[in-house]
């Protein structure tokens, strides 16, 4: 086959739903490839990863999800705009049976394959024995992840491994299941929280997540994320703070400005002002043109 006329050579991507990260990871969850979100508990991992699936069904993708935790939440992936009905729940008991059926899945065409987490795996021999020493699913690792490459190159399918990461006494970072993932990984984004935080007189409502490429296009670049106290990213809030690093909203004491005009008084109100379509759609275009 010739290099010109080879269908890896036509890049298909799934959205984040969130366009500042789409941009960093060189379009979103590339189609044909593995990518990996590690982070520690609670910096958005698998609230990034709904809104995936919600992308993807918008897409006609057809989207598994492979659940080791057996802590699927079914409101909040709604609300996040996960359609359930379409939505293809696995929960296997054993890490043998997940790689197997996450291989055959990936053969089908115009799939999404979502695995949380990879730190939830086990083998049979550790579910009927409490003295198996060190954890056997590290080594089927890589021996799964060489197999799922290349139905998903044939198929235009993707997958989307969540892990869990730690920084090792010398200060080297380390993710579940050895170098594998990464390394067949197009791309890596690593989630982590920031000193960040959003207040509303002297309440928090939200605080900062960055999201910074560790292997892809765009290596070591980041993307701050706002992460709501009551669950979820905040859209509006982040176009906000985006609008108001870039200049393009001012800020003088508790009242803002945009192009000499007032805006409104308080973060609240002008938060509001970008559920209208129009003024978001307003912001974006000046961001753009930043």
């Amino acid at each position: 086959m010739k290099a010109s006329k080879s269908p890896l050579r036509k890049t298909a991507y799934i959205s984040t739903g969130m366009a500042p990260l789409d941009a960093k990871m060189g379009g979103g969850i590339q189609m044909r490839r593995i990518t990996q979100f590690s982070g520690a508990q609670g910096t958005g991992k698998t609230t990034t990863a709904y809104m995936c699936v919600a992308e993807a069904q918008k897409r006609g993708l057809k989207v598994y999800w492979f659940d080791t935790e057996k802590r699927f939440d079914f409101e909040f992936a709604e609300a996040l705009g996960v359609n359930l009905s379409l939505l293809e729940l696995e929960m296997h008991d054993h890490a043998e049976d997940i790689f197997e059926a996450m291989v055959e899945k990936a053969k089908e065409d115009d799939v999404f394959l979502v695995l949380d987490s990879v730190g939830g795996l086990h083998t049979r021999k550790e579910a009927t024995s409490l003295d198996v020493g060190y954890p056997d699913a590290p080594k089927l690792i890589p021996v799964f992840i060489r197999h799922l490459v290349v139905p998903l190159s044939m198929h235009n399918s993707a997958a989307l491994l969540l892990n869990h990461e730690k920084i090792t006494f010398d200060g080297k970072l380390k993710v579940l299941g050895g170098e594998a993932i990464p390394f067949h990984s197009t791309c890596w984004v690593r989630f982590r929280r920031t000193t960040k935080k959003i207040m509303q007189g002297d309440k928090e409502i939200a605080s900062g997540i960055e999201a910074k490429i560790w292997k892809g296009k765009f290596f070591h670049q980041t993307c701050e994320l706002l992460q709501k106290y009551t669950g979820g990213f905040d859209m509006e809030l982040m176009l906000a703070d985006n609008a108001i690093e870039a200049g393009i909203i001012t800020k003088e004491k508790n009242s803002y400005y945009m192009d000499g005009e007032k805006l409104c008084t308080g973060l609240a109100n002008l938060r509001d002002m970008f559920t209208d379509p129009v003024f978001a759609e307003k912001v974006k275009n000046a961001l753009n043109g930043a």
